[in-house]
Parts: C-alpha cells; sequence; structure tokens
C-alpha cells in the first residue's frame, strides 16, 4: 500500500494496496503524523487491491499507519488537502530521500493562495494546528486578494519578484494592478509585449538561481522551517505552482529526496487544477479567439517537468552540484542539512 486518495467532496477514502496479493494489511488512523500506533484507532485490515470507505472525520487532518504483516509500519495520508477555496493545497510528505528515508506528513505544506477559502476551510486548518503561512505574491497581489484570517498563524511576506511567475498566475503588476482578464476584457492585452511563453518559463527559472531577491526569500523560507515552533507551514503564492514549486523543491532536495520526485511534486500542480485552468480558459476565450494569446495563457498555466529540470540544470551548472547551490546560494550547509533531516524526516519507514 502507498497511497490514499480522496473521492469528490471527501466523504469517502480509497486506499491502494500495492503489496502482493494476499498481504494482510491493518490500517490505523489518527490526528498525529507519528509512525507509532499510540493515539491511533484501527480503521480496516484489507488484502484486495483497492478499497473504499466512508471518511472517518471531515472535519480534521487525518494520517494513516499502515501496518503489513512483516514489513515495517509507515505512514501516508491524502496528498490533496480537500478543501472548499484551493484547487492546490497539498501535503509535501511521504517522499522517499536517497538515504531511504521518507519526509514527514503534516508539517510541510504548498498551495494556491488563501483569499478564496471558506469558513469551514478556515475551520479545518485551525484543526490542524496550521501555524505558519509564507506568501510569495508581491504587495499588489496580496492586497488585491487578502488571505483569509486563519486563528494563531504568523504570516510572512517574502516576494522572489518573479515576474513571469506572477504572469503565469493570471497577475500583471502594474500601478493598476491589472489582472490578465481585466486586460483582455478592455482588449489591451498584447502577447507580443511577453515573447515566448516556454522561454520566458525557463528564464523565470534560471532567475530563480540567480537573483538577489530570490535568494533572500527562499533563505529566509529555511529559517522558518528550522524553528519548530513555526510548524505546520504552509508556503503558497497565487496559484501554487511557480514561485511556490521552488521552494517546495529547495526543501525537498535540502532532505535528500530523488530529483524525480521533485520534479513529479511539482508537476502535480498541474493534475490538481486541470480542471481550474480548463475554466480559466474558456473565460479568456470569452474575450478573445487570437491563437497567439491563448497558447501564451494556455502555456503559462503548465507546471512542465522541464521547467523544473531546468532549474536544478542551473543550478548545477552554475555552482557545480545541487549541493553546493544550497550551501552557497541558500546557507544550507552540512549542519542545517541534519537539522532539517532531524525535523523532518521519519526515523523508519
Amino acid at each position: 500500500m502507498e497511497e490514499v486518495t480522496v473521492v469528490s467532496d471527501g466523504g469517502y477514502l480509497v486506499f491502494t494496496n500495492n503489496f502482493e496479493h494476499n498481504c494482510k494489511i491493518n490500517v490505523y488512523y489518527g490526528y498525529e503524523s507519528s509512525n507509532s500506533k499510540q493515539g491511533k484507532r484501527f480503521l480496516l485490515s484489507m488484502t484486495e487491491r483497492q478499497m473504499i470507505i466512508k471518511n472517518p472525520d471531515l472535519n480534521h487532518r487525518l494520517f494513516f499507519l499502515v501496518c503489513p504483516n512483516e514489513r515495517k509500519n509507515y505512514v501516508i495520508s491524502t496528498r490533496l488537502v480537500n478543501l472548499d477555496g484551493t484547487d492546490n493545497f497539498r501535503d509535501c510528505g511521504g517522499y522517499e530521500t536517497i538515504e531511504g528515508r521518507r519526509v514527514k506528513w503534516g508539517l510541510l505544506y504548498r498551495s494556491d493562495q488563501l483569499s478564496n477559502i471558506s469558513e469551514r476551510d478556515v475551520t479545518f486548518l485551525e484543526n490542524m494546528g496550521l501555524k505558519t503561512i509564507v506568501d510569495y505574491r508581491s504587495k499588489s497581489e496580496a492586497s488585491a486578494a487578502p488571505d483569509k484570517e486563519i486563528s494563531d498563524t504568523n504570516t510572512y511576506s517574502l516576494d522572489p519578484n518573479a515576474k513571469t511567475a506572477q504572469l503565469a498566475a493570471g497577475s500583471i503588476d502594474t500601478d493598476k494592478n491589472k489582472s490578465i482578464l481585466d486586460l483582455l476584457k478592455e482588449h489591451k492585452f498584447n502577447p507580443e509585449k511577453y515573447g515566448d511563453p516556454e522561454e520566458n518559463m525557463y528564464k523565470e527559472y534560471k532567475k530563480f538561481i540567480h537573483s538577489d531577491s530570490s535568494k533572500k526569500a527562499y533563505r529566509e523560507l529555511i529559517k522558518l522551517i528550522l524553528d519548530e515552533q513555526n510548524l505546520p507551514l504552509v508556503q503558497h503564492c497565487r496559484g501554487g505552482k511557480d514561485r511556490t514549486g521552488f521552494g517546495a523543491a529547495i526543501i525537498l532536495l535540502a532532505l535528500g529526496v530523488r530529483e524525480e520526485w521533485v520534479i513529479y511534486d511539482y508537476t502535480l500542480t498541474t493534475q490538481y487544477r486541470v480542471e481550474k485552468n480548463k475554466r480559466q480558459m474558456n473565460l479568456y476565450k470569452k474575450y478573445t479567439k487570437d491563437e497567439k494569446t491563448l497558447t501564451l495563457l494556455s502555456t503559462l498555466q503548465q507546471s512542465k517537468a522541464i521547467y523544473m529540470e531546468t532549474a536544478i540544470n542551473e543550478m548545477k551548472k552554475t555552482y557545480g552540484s545541487i549541493d553546493s547551490y544550497l550551501k552557497d546560494a541558500l546557507g544550507i550547509d552540512q549542519n542545517v542539512k541534519e537539522k532539517l533531516k532531524e525535523i523532518f524526516l521519519y526515523e523508519e519507514y
């Protein structure tokens, strides 16, 4: 078993069994993500390939302890957190490192903006014990769509000044804070102004490696996650794709998560936002039939693997290795890495 997903509104959970046939698995659930049975309740036993059950608690984030016969216990949870007002709020836990350990669930989250979350979402996040919100949006983006207030949280604005990423999220940073949709409605959006969208995304991901504003923002992120009083923490921008995607990637890389899993996590944004992106493109099409404009906007919505690969390759090209980039650009030396591993990796999995 490696996976648990939610069905529709979260009322049901789907457990997938990836062990050999007839391997009995006992599953327990609780509100803490530890890999211990303490404080957890028995949920089910299964030998089938897949099992769908009613969600035992819709008001809290649940973590599941999987206990296979004659194998080590381990923890899983739903990657996507089922909220009404977000499409891309998800847990960065569960990924395997080069050392064979796994990232703890329930401590590091990534999301799109929190401006449209419902009262039910606010209560859910409060029940989850959320402590820190890292907002990568520019001042104008944040003021145009302020996050909803969540009790007992602190918000930190860490703008990496990523203009293409901001454009990709549908926002244009001008004095009047016009969105792409605003400009399309006014027939003032000119695709020629923004150049080739693929090339601009490559440039943006290289800029994450080189720019001083980017280095400053992500250094601050590392400082925040090193203090356990700040956890659980969620980082977000507008769409939760580029600025947030890069922030999540550097944490996972520092923990020793394999590059292919870091890239996989990045690409999940396209999967989770597929319906939102379709709705957005249909809205754009109401105001323009220009193919160049629509191609630009569609391309910017995607979290393509090659974008994150570009950033990782730029780390290696400029600094010689990922480790050297983490150390020299972000201050993540071996001592910091060990501290991060102590906080965010399970001892056994």
